[in-house]
């Protein structure tokens, strides 16, 4: 049977290395998966958001443990499933299953390319992009998109594998130049403008919420 519990932010819901009990789907609120490196310095992997399911992995008995730890970055609400309870909800509809897991994958691939890039700047704007495509919500001018996850210069820092001292200078360097802005931690960016920036085009259209 399917159980639904409040957890509260900061809270580790799952340990790197663990046999997970239960496979989980976020029902509202962040969870957040990240790995510590060897200096005991926290990287931020990904983010779920409503309707996600972590840890994926279990959910076909392809990985026995987790990979990460996760931990709730805001108040969370989270249904937990038996793999093979879950299997059979996710049998019912398997085309919204396909076409909500593409685009998150194609999420987390421009979030690997963001760690891809060798300059602090290009890490900083691609993860932005991430951010907004993943977490976005179009504002009605049409070209800017709203972050809706708070973010301090630390989560990103964490999430672009930077020092918070580098996010710090290179965020500022975006907003003098109106690239990006940012209100009581939430950032707003413009695609098309950021997309000048590393020489692609950045489309207005995309979201893989």
């Amino acid at each position: 049977m399917s159980t639904t519990r409040q957890i509260r932010a900061k809270h580790t819901i799952l340990y790197q290395g663990e046999v997970p009990p239960h496979i989980f789907c976020v029902k509202s609120g962040l969870v957040r998966a990240y790995t510590i490196h060897e200096n005991g310095e926290e990287a931020t992997i990904a983010f779920f958001g409503p309707n996600d399911l972590f840890p994926v992995g279990s959910i076909f008995e392809i990985l026995p443990v987790t990979l990460f730890y996760y931990e709730a970055f805001t108040e969370c609400t989270l249904v937990s499933y038996l793999p093979d309870e879950l299997t059979s909800m996710l049998e019912l509809n398997p085309m919204d299953e396909l076409y909500r897991y593409t685009k998150r994958y194609i999420g987390a691939l421009l979030h690997v390319n963001a760690l891809a890039q060798n300059v602090a700047s290009l890490k900083i704007v691609h993860t932005l992009r991430y951010l907004a495509v993943r977490f976005g919500e179009k504002l009605p001018d049409g070209r800017h998109y709203k972050i809706s996850i708070k973010l301090t210069q630390q989560d990103i820092a964490k999430l672009c594998n930077l020092s918070r001292e580098t996010t710090n200078i290179e965020l500022n360097k975006l907003k003098r130049n109106n690239y990006v802005n940012e209100r009581s931690k939430h950032y707003v960016v413009n695609l098309a403008q950021l997309g000048k920036l590393v020489g692609e085009q950045f489309s207005d259209d995309l979201n893989f919420s």
